[in-house]
């Protein structure tokens, strides 16, 4: 019977201890769902009355790309005194917006993944607005239709309470260009505007749906 050298020995039991930690380690759970694949839904909030709806697509390892549309929705009324009658202005203002993001996560091993942000967004929008008056009764309406093409660059996190439900936000620095025209009598006018100005995004909650097989 020939014995194995006790170099040897050593080694065998070396790789027997370790294969419980191997395969420890190969059975342990996902933190989060960002693999080269998967696909989330999102829904976030946009403006003061509307949100946004997306969809989320991994194209590899650590870039995710993503089209979102939004709609924001708003009405205001307001009355003002004048003498002994009571004047009354509403406002009635839709926004709709569409467009592609990116997102390029610098660490996606965690439950917190940091991401670089960019994104680019074309706008429509509506608004009426209308004054009624007492004395004498009048009433004066006004629209005012706009057009703009906007750009965002910044920086954000996504948070994973659990492996695919997801938190994000982000910051950063937005330029955008807007053409609007008020009509109203007696005269239209048209007006260029030029922004750039910082944001923050409100939280957006994002579901990975379950992986194609």
């Amino acid at each position: 019977m020939r014995l194995l050298p006790r170099s040897g020995l050593l080694a065998g039991s070396a790789l027997l201890l370790g294969l419980p930690s191997l395969h420890a380690q190969d059975a342990a759970p996902r933190v989060n769902a960002l693999e080269p694949g998967a696909r989330a839904l999102s829904f976030g909030r946009l403006g003061e009355g509307g949100g946004a709806f997306g969809f989320w697509r991994m194209r590899s390892a650590t870039r995710s790309v993503g089209f979102f549309v939004g709609l924001d929705a708003s009405r205001q009324v307001s009355s003002v005194d004048v003498g002994t009658q009571e004047d009354e202005a509403g406002a009635t203002g839709v926004f709709l917006s569409v467009g592609p993001t990116v997102r390029r996560y610098l660490d996606t091993t965690g439950r917190v993944a940091p991401f670089v942000y960019s994104h680019l967004s074309l706008g429509y929008g509506y608004t009426r607005r209308t004054t009624e008056r007492e004395s004498p009764p009048t009433d004066h309406t006004g629209t005012s239709y706009s057009a703009g093409l906007s750009s965002a660059l910044g920086v954000g996190a996504e948070w994973f309470p659990t492996a695919n439900v997801s938190f994000a936000g982000q910051t950063g620095l937005r330029g955008s260009v807007d053409y609007s025209r008020t009509a109203s009598d007696p005269a239209e006018q048209d007006t260029w505007t030029f922004g750039l100005r910082t944001f923050t995004a409100a939280l957006s909650l994002n579901l990975y749906l379950p992986p194609r097989r």
